[in-house]
């Protein structure tokens, strides 16, 4: 079972991965529930891919520079955004960690 240390928290028990040419982490799916922090708290990437309706996305997706640039998440989660606070599924982030899209 392969794991990653990231600056948002440990990856276990990944599904799949997929690496950078410098074996930095581009993408994963996960296949347990795992925890990362971020500015908007802390997030449960999608494990449990067994809901229909929803498009198979990485759980996690990293810039280059090891950044966060997508997360698909497990279940609607409440993030607090400068329109209030909206339930949301997936995000994407710019580099300097503020989200781009809901």
């Amino acid at each position: 079972m392969t794991d990653f240390k990231t600056e948002y928290g440990c990856f276990t028990e990944i599904q799949s991965y997929n690496l950078y040419d410098d074996n930095t982490l581009k993408d994963c799916m996960c296949r347990k529930e795992n925890k990362i922090s971020t500015k908007y708290g802390s997030l449960t990437p999608q494990y449990d891919f067994k809901e229909v309706r929803r498009l198979t996305n990485p759980s996690v997706t990293f810039t280059k520079s090891q950044k966060l640039k997508s997360i698909s998440l497990n279940s609607l989660t409440p993030i607090e955004t400068s329109v209030g606070t909206l339930n949301v599924e997936y995000l994407t982030f710019y580099q300097n960690g503020n989200i781009e899209a809901l």
